[in-house]
């Protein structure tokens, strides 16, 4: 699951950077930042569907931690990852921004009976657009991610493997969320598509694979909470992982995780902190013929967003 990994992470540094303007439920006692009321900054209302405001725009500097760990009864394979990334995004009208994602990653793939890996490098270049549709007394969200990789996935001499993916992918997503008390309530489906086969070239085997499949399908439902102070949310999360082909051999489907993840927005200073944790697990006890006995995901990041 290395390839699906590091696309996770990415998104996950996404959400913590882009998933993170203050929004008020009322202008009782309006915040200010830089100049602006955040409530104006942020035309996405929440937190968690953050969408710059038209004029104005967005740089967050942030980082982001993931480990995965798989344990069976054949042994365990342990990958873990750092990008720190910018993040830059511009408001064009109250239903629309546009907004890019430059990251450098390092970390490493360790497990049973193979030589330790070591990733660095640059990752995918991601774009990305955020829309707002008024829909009721709530909203209607929709967007996309385009993930680019500026060449193949590469594994050196020495085993050492660059961050590019290899392909290009693209996450669309649909979403709603309405006024619930002090906060607001929503849910958010989305899909990660390869636009074609993913390449990877290794210089110890003088090899070129290719691979497709191992496409991602998200479902999430959120609470976020108003305070004075900025926003305090949770999501529930459902992940299912597609089977792949490497060259022609087919993988068997993964199973889906289940996670959660909690995130915060607060006013610190001329910009605001951005704090996210995620955690997932699976049931799978039969991973491409391995009894798995154990296998979770978790993450951490931190962003910090000034508007202007």
């Amino acid at each position: 699951m290395k390839i699906s990994l590091r696309s996770l992470l990415a998104l996950g540094l996404i959400f913590a950077a882009t998933a993170a303007g203050t929004a008020h439920a009322d202008d009782s006692s309006p915040t200010t930042l830089s100049g602006l009321d955040i409530h104006e900054a942020n035309a996405g209302g929440t937190q968690f569907f953050y969408q710059t405001a038209p004029d104005n725009r967005a740089i967050t500097p942030g980082a982001s931690y993931l480990e995965q760990k798989i344990n069976s009864t054949n042994g365990y394979q342990t990958v873990s990852a750092l990008l720190i990334a910018i993040i830059y995004e511009h408001g064009f009208t109250p239903m629309f921004s546009l907004g890019g994602v430059l990251a450098y990653e390092s970390g490493s793939i360790t497990q049973t009976g193979v030589n330790d890996e070591t990733i660095s490098g640059l990752a995918n270049i991601i774009l990305y657009g955020r829309g707002t549709l008024p829909m009721g007394t709530g909203a209607f969200k929709f967007g996309a991610d385009l993930s680019v990789s500026p060449g193949n996935q590469t594994v050196s001499y020495n085993g050492n493997v660059n961050a590019f993916t290899g392909g290009q992918q693209i996450i669309p997503y649909v979403g709603y969320q309405h006024p619930m008390g002090p906060g607001f309530i929503g849910a958010k489906l989305l899909t990660q598509i390869d636009l074609g086969n993913r390449s990877q070239t290794n210089s110890q085997t003088n090899t070129t694979n290719k691979t497709s499949g191992m496409d991602t399908t998200e479902f999430d439902v959120f609470y976020e909470l108003m305070c004075s102070l900025g926003h305090i949310g949770g999501a529930l999360e459902y992940q299912s992982i597609s089977s792949t082909d490497t060259n022609g051999t087919t993988s068997s489907n993964y199973s889906p995780f289940y996670g959660v993840k909690v995130y915060s927005a607060m006013v610190a200073g001329p910009g605001e902190i951005l704090p996210v944790v995620d955690y997932a697990f699976t049931t799978d006890k039969n991973e491409n013929g391995n009894a798995i006995t154990s296998m979770v995901k978790w993450s951490v990041a931190l962003g910090y967003r000034m508007t202007f």
